[in-house]
């Protein structure tokens, strides 16, 4: 190797391409790295382009060489044809660490099968994949012998042979000095239990060692990390502020975002440990948009896309397309044809045609069977139109930690877009759903770090130092705060065979042996114990998924070693932190009646609904929140599903199938199966979305199977009744003692001599509603009577459940659905006399509401006489609050 004027120093350890536990020193002409670094010097110093190709790149271009591959016969043939990305990617994964270790790209006709296989593909890989690490080192051995590199000498942190064979060719190659770092040494003060457990470390001799607990070797035990980072977050603040510049050294090998959370919380200066994300809002973009390509709808993944914090569709257009998608989970219905029109009706004349091709664009698309897959050339359509409107909001962006994260994304997206460019080139014109999610994930990786969470400088000189890796110390620290002690160290463990290994090795793939990976792990997880002067504290969290060797050995080598309880009071004074003694303040207790203030008086409402007025009867607390006061829930909308989606398309099937079917004598009712399994699909399209989604087919189709059956139960009722016409989500206005009373009838079932029958149509409860017809409870059902006897009808409509669930009718005390069946109330009373106690009761409370006088019906108060609202009234349960919004807002109990 030709000579040179060395210039710089290289302190090269295994882990120093991360953070490193050292204070900064003036160190001109020295450069301390990690085998990345030390590569990226080589290959600047030897005028080699050292651009990275990302791994999707990498992927896809390894894909096309195994299809053009001869593959018949060969020992991934069956997993390909069931998933090719996968295969490609474990493949290219095997070729890198062969390379790593030294593989030339050859094998010969004689070795294992799974070897020639592999070689054969590497024909055109080798000319076609871009190179990975092991063949940049390669590279860079291959040209040291005749170009000098201007460096000095190297310095390990680690012995020669921790490093992997192939970097030990290079180190060896270099032909420069190889000095060693000094052999530990016991670092903390002698006779402490920190510095014993030090010597039996290097010097193993009989065990157990009695500690005497004097605080310089201890754990502090939590159920969480939310548990003991407030702890270690104080503890590291008063240690920069009391000690100088001697800050301590903290180890987070596992969730030191959380305890930069902490120390953020209290003003101190985060440490940097970042936690990288693929789920920042602008990465999920690109993987929400495509899965809106495939049929059927997902109504989860449009809900999401609409309700993403950014979008290509306006937030004012998508806050109203959200309310509907979340009511009713689909596209197409009438109500979403009123939304988009809504949408289209706020925007400018001029700029009408562009926002509803941009609406159909991204919700209205062709959509495409999982299986059979999507072409390339719509894929990338969609790529581009998202990376040209990130560009664009990216532009009027003035955050500068947002415009990085558009880069990122706008980067994700052009890669995606390459990606497929890519296939289509080498012949795969169809991706399926799965291939898609898996380039996506291949494209946007471990995500990205966040970028206003990095490491900070606090006013005084005191600055923590921070590690992620055990074998990133090298030198003395006054203390170790090891946060978050549990197992985290993984070996390559090689997926081959015996005999497989023989022939690699027999041919230059000289691979890194998982004996050699776990001696040098077992001695680097020791160096924070050996490093620390002072202290070690290590934090040991319950929710762990495993133990910390060093944890196991510390307990097995010696005895009476401190363990404090995170939860424990005197553990704060233990660690010598400040604390302040809070006063205990109770919580506001229950009350059955509030009183406001006089002056203080509740207006009426101009219109009361059946919902409105059962509150103010039954739950006068929620009626005075609700409508007086105006609370209302967060804005956080939640899909429609389970029972109240169900009712919800039963209505509207129904609904459908009367306005289709007018004369009600002429169904027949075994045609009925035949219509709802034409028109269902549609219905479930269009405004049911969430029961087709995977793994809800037993239920949707049970789910028909109800409907059919319930329409025809309910038909045959109608006829056998004599029902001429029937009238579906019917609106009606009338008055009563408390003003304007409206309401809509799910059914009203008129015969020819005009005999009126209302049909509340609920998805299930049938047992509830029984119980209600027998106690004498039916206020929805009168409140109907009553509206239809404002609106002239001749006498009070008889009153029924249907319940769609069980196919079944519920007839109030009469027999015009002969049936049905017959509930007699227990009170013997009509509808008629139960209303004039609705209306007895509505004057009871209009006038303690009058008073300023407030009935909180809630469990763990007792009704007092004014609960009471006399004879006349309705008889009122002793508590009303299962469906209780405003709960924390009516006091507690006692020490709850």
């Amino acid at each position: 190797m030709p000579t040179a004027v060395g210039t710089i120093d290289v302190s090269l350890a295994l882990k120093g391409d991360a953070a490193t536990p050292e204070r900064p020193a003036d160190s001109l002409g020295l450069v301390h790295t990690g085998p990345r670094g030390l590569l990226q010097l080589l290959e600047t110093r030897l005028g080699i382009p050292a651009a990275e190709t990302p791994f999707s790149s990498r992927l896809i271009q390894y894909l096309a060489c195994i299809d053009e591959t001869d593959r018949g016969g060969q020992f991934y043939q069956a997993s390909w044809e069931a998933d090719p990305f996968a295969v490609a990617r474990s493949l290219l994964q095997w070729r890198d660490h062969w390379y790593e270790a030294g593989w030339s790209g050859h094998f010969p006709p004689a070795a294992p099968p799974r070897l020639t296989a592999m070689a054969a593909i590497e024909t055109l890989a080798r000319e076609r994949v871009a190179a990975g690490t092991g063949q940049r080192l390669q590279r860079v051995i291959a040209l040291l012998p005749e170009h000098p590199v201007a460096l000095r000498r190297i310095t390990l942190a680690d012995r020669l042979e921790d490093f992997p064979p192939l970097w030990q060719q290079l180190l060896t190659t270099l032909e420069l000095p190889l000095e060693h770092t000094a052999a530990p040494q016991p670092a903390a003060v002698e006779g402490s239990d920190l510095h014993r457990v030090q010597q039996y470390l290097l010097a193993p001799g009989p065990a157990p060692l009695n500690l005497r607990g004097d605080g310089s070797l201890l754990a502090l035990q939590a159920d969480a990390p939310a548990a003991s980072a407030p702890l270690i977050a104080a503890l590291t603040a008063r240690q920069l502020a009391t000690s100088g510049n001697a800050g301590p050294a903290i180890l987070a090998e596992q969730r030191g975002d959380l305890l930069d959370e902490a120390l953020e919380a209290i003003g101190a200066p985060r440490l940097g440990f970042g936690a990288s994300s693929v789920w920042r809002p602008l990465f999920q973009l690109l993987p929400l948009a495509c899965e809106l390509l495939w049929e059927p709808l997902n109504a989860r993944a449009l809900f999401q896309f609409l309700s993403h914090p950014v979008a290509p569709i306006p937030a004012r257009q998508r806050e109203r397309l959200t309310q509907t998608a979340a009511a009713i989970p689909g596209i197409g219905s009438e109500q979403w044809q009123q939304a988009v029109a809504a949408c289209l009706e706020q925007e400018e004349p001029a700029q009408r045609t562009r926002h509803a091709e941009n609406i159909r664009y991204w919700l209205e698309p062709e959509r495409f069977p999982p299986e059979q897959g999507a072409d390339t050339a719509t894929l990338e359509r969609r790529a581009q139109r998202l990376a040209s409107w990130l560009g664009a909001a990216q532009e009027a962006s003035s955050d500068e930690a947002l415009r990085s994260l558009y880069t990122i994304a706008i980067n994700q997206a052009v890669e995606f877009e390459r990606a497929l460019q890519r296939l289509q080139r080498h012949g795969r014109d169809r991706l399926n759903r799965d291939q898609v999610l898996r380039l996506i994930d291949d494209v946007r990786g471990s995500g990205c770090d966040v970028t206003d969470r990095g490491a900070e400088l606090g006013p005084g000189p005191g600055r923590a130092l921070a590690a992620s890796h055990a074998g990133a110390f090298r030198e003395p620290v006054e203390q170790v705060i090891w946060w978050d002690c549990q197992a985290s160290g993984r070996v390559r463990r090689w997926p081959w065979s015996r005999a497989e290994r023989s022939a690699l090795a027999a041919h230059g793939v000289q691979l890194h042996s998982e004996a050699a990976q776990l001696q040098w792990q077992a001695r680097a997880q020791l160096r924070p114990l050996l490093c620390a002067r002072q202290q070690c504290l290590l934090v040991l969290h319950d929710d762990a998924e495993r133990p910390h060797p060093v944890w196991d050995l510390l307990q097995s080598l010696s005895r009476n070693l401190p363990v404090l309880d995170a939860a424990d009071p005197a553990t704060a004074a233990r660690l010598e932190l400040p604390q302040q003694a809070l006063s205990a303040r109770s919580l506001p207790a229950r009350s059955r009646w509030w009183q406001l203030p006089l002056g203080n008086a509740i207006a009426p409402r101009e219109t009361e609904s059946y919902s409105s007025l059962e509150a103010c009867l039954h739950s006068p607390y929620q009626w005075v929140l609700r409508y007086s006061a105006r609370i209302r829930s967060g804005s956080l909308v939640t899909l429609s599903d389970g029972s109240l989606l169900k009712g919800r398309l039963a209505h509207r099937l129904f609904e459908l199938f009367f306005a289709a079917q007018p004369d009600i004598a002429q169904i027949a009712p075994q045609a009925i199966a035949a219509w709802v399994q034409r028109q269902l699909p549609a219905l479930l399209q269009q405004e049911g979305a969430l029961l087709l989604e995977a793994g809800r087919q037993a239920e949707a189709e049970r789910f028909g199977s109800q409907l059919q059956e319930a329409l025809q139960v309910l038909v045959e009722q109608l006829q056998q009744a004599g029902v001429t016409r029937v009238a579906m989500e019917l609106p009606q206005q009338g008055q009563f003692a408390g003003g304007t009373l409206t309401g809509t009838i799910d059914l009203l079932a008129t015969t020819a001599d005009g005999r009126e029958a209302i049909v509340d149509i609920k998805w299930g409860g049938r047992r509830y509603r029984r119980d209600s017809l027998l106690a004498g409870s039916y206020l929805q059902l009168a409140t109907y009577a009553q509206l239809r006897l404002a609106a002239g009808a001749g006498q009070t409509p008889l009153l029924s459940y249907f319940i769609v669930s069980d196919a079944h009718m519920l007839n109030l005390d009469h027999g015009f659905f002969p049936e049905a069946e017959r509930i007699i109330p227990d009170t013997q009373e009509g509808p008629a006399r139960f209303w004039q106690r609705v209306e007895a009761s509505w004057r009871w409370r209009r006038a303690q509401l009058d008073r300023g006088l407030i009935e909180v019906t809630v469990a763990g108060t007792e009704p007092g006489p004014e609960s009471d609202p006399g004879d006349e009234g309705l008889p009122m349960p002793a508590s009303s609050d299962r469906f209780n919004e405003y709960l924390v807002l009516t006091g507690w109990e006692p020490n709850a």
